[in-house]
């Protein structure tokens, strides 16, 4: 092959990655273009994530084919410890996190690599390793705007962005789409009492009993909203298979021991529908017991005081929530059925527009507004309880 057509095989190749988005597609270029300029019978391109570094003794992480073009021997056979003429190995310039090689083979019958072949191929690598290097930093740059860096589950805006395509396949093909907004009880305290380090491992394992939920559920989405908030977005679930899995998760996150932290003792008879000890009942607006006032029984699933576990509130588009549903209002019914759940210490979630309690928790979110900027704001804008309860109930607009 003479300088021009190694020179015109750089360039082409140049030219093709500048309009390229995403490393796969990239290394797919590469090899192939490499199979081209030299002739040969296959070419790859491996890779490995050298940021996860071998323990002392243990073998380093293999590289793995990220591309192959032509037959599959380049990518999967080892280079020898012999020289072999018809075999080039280079490496590739990529960054610190990642470490790749670029292979190529020809076949026993086909003429060795001369000097020349290899300069090529080590100008391609040079290439491709930068491109690659491009593409690896926007697919991390990608992944960090949607990923919450604590957690590793989604974040607030692809959280937002699945649940706006969602209803709008719902719309269009009447698919189910259902919502459960959690509420970690306890965080601040654990943050206070036992340190922040603690706090975060209690957020990463709520996060993990989210996400071994979401495996289990069909076009499922679990995201941490900010703070100690998260949600669970199921598409295409059939009867209440998200409402049981926030049973599950409810109840494991309030078991005694989660993430290894010692569970608050509840009083005798809350957590299975008895009433708690005798004593005052606290005032209203959450100050100090009233004296001589006696002690309000405990709901069924009731935690007392609702400061264990998480409390959750679902919200879907099969429940008598009322038209018309966008994604902001059924975030807004989710979220006012979790802060029902809080404000009663309730173990089971509340579902919106599911009960009588569910029907009171679609007008507190509809009280809130449709432009409301901010999630949190709806809990104050309803007023207190009592007046939800005393606003005259239009049952035809649960109707869906």
């Amino acid at each position: 092959m003479n300088e021009d057509r190694r020179l015109r095989a750089v360039t082409r190749l140049a030219e093709e990655l500048a309009g390229i988005t995403g490393l796969p597609e990239a290394a797919r270029l590469v090899a192939e273009h490499a199979r081209e300029a030299l002739a040969a019978d296959s070419v790859a391109v491996l890779l490995a994530d050298a940021a996860r570094r071998p323990r002392p003794g243990r073998r380093p992480c293999p590289l793995r084919p990220l591309a192959i073009a032509g037959s599959p021997g380049a990518g999967l056979t080892t280079p020898g410890r012999r020289p072999d003429p018809r075999r080039l190995t280079v490496p590739l310039p990529v960054t610190d996190r990642l470490r790749g090689e670029l292979r190529a083979r020809r076949t026993s019958g086909d003429p060795a690599f001369a000097d020349a072949d290899l300069e090529l191929l080590r100008a391609l690598a040079a290439l491709a390793g930068a491109a690659l290097t491009q593409q690896e930093r926007l697919d991390e740059a990608h992944r960090l705007a949607r990923t919450d860096p604590l957690t590793g589950l989604a974040n607030r805006r692809c959280a937002d962005d699945r649940l706006a395509e969602a209803l709008t396949e719902h719309h269009r093909e009447g698919t189910s789409v259902r919502l459960a907004v959690f509420d970690l009880n306890g965080l601040k305290q654990v943050n206070d009492t036992l340190g922040h380090a603690t706090g975060d491992r209690l957020l990463r394992a709520f996060a993990d009993l989210l996400s071994e939920s979401a495996r289990r559920l069909p076009g499922a989405l679990a995201a941490r909203l900010g703070g100690d908030e998260f949600c669970l977005l199921s598409v295409g679930a059939d009867g209440d298979e998200l409402l049981d899995a926030a049973r599950h998760i409810c109840r494991r996150a309030a078991a005694p021991g989660f993430a290894g932290i010692p569970g608050r003792p509840v009083p005798s008879g809350a957590a299975d529908g008895g009433s708690p000890p005798e004593g005052d009942a606290p005032a209203p607006d959450g100050g100090p017991p009233a004296a001589g006032r006696p002690a309000r029984p405990a709901r069924p699933g009731r935690i007392a005081g609702g400061t264990g576990g998480a409390a959750c509130g679902l919200a879907g588009t099969d429940e008598a929530i009322g038209p018309p549903l966008t994604a902001r209002r059924l975030l807004r019914l989710a979220d006012a059925a979790q802060y029902r759940a809080k404000t009663d210490g309730l173990l089971e979630p509340v579902v919106a527009g599911r009960g009588d309690i569910g029907r009171e928790v679609v007008l507190l979110a509809d009280a809130a507004g449709p432009r409301t900027p901010d999630r949190r704001a709806l809990r104050g804008a309803a007023g207190s309880r009592k007046a939800v309860r005393a606003t005259p109930r239009d049952e035809s607009r649960f109707t869906p």
